[in-house]
């Protein structure tokens, strides 16, 4: 999950395409949680905060995605 704070004007940059590289292993939405990050990504047991957008926000979400997607025991 990817979520963004609100007062960011329209979606982080790439971050929509990142989304639908990965359309059903990832959900971009709007924080509810608060302004404390720009950006957060959540994958089981694992959190990525960044507290600005920038180049390197995005590379470390790619890297986040690589390492974690698809990390959840099975059911």
């Amino acid at each position: 999950m990817i979520e963004y704070r609100a007062d960011v004007t329209g979606r982080p940059p790439d971050t929509q395409a990142l989304q639908q590289a990965v359309p059903t292993g990832t959900i971009l939405a709007p924080s509810r949680a608060g302004p404390l990050f720009a950006l957060a990504a959540a994958s089981f047991r694992r959190r990525l905060r960044c507290t600005r957008l920038s180049r390197a926000t995005y590379d470390a979400l790619l890297l986040f995605r690589g390492r974690y997607l698809g990390s959840a025991p099975r059911p």
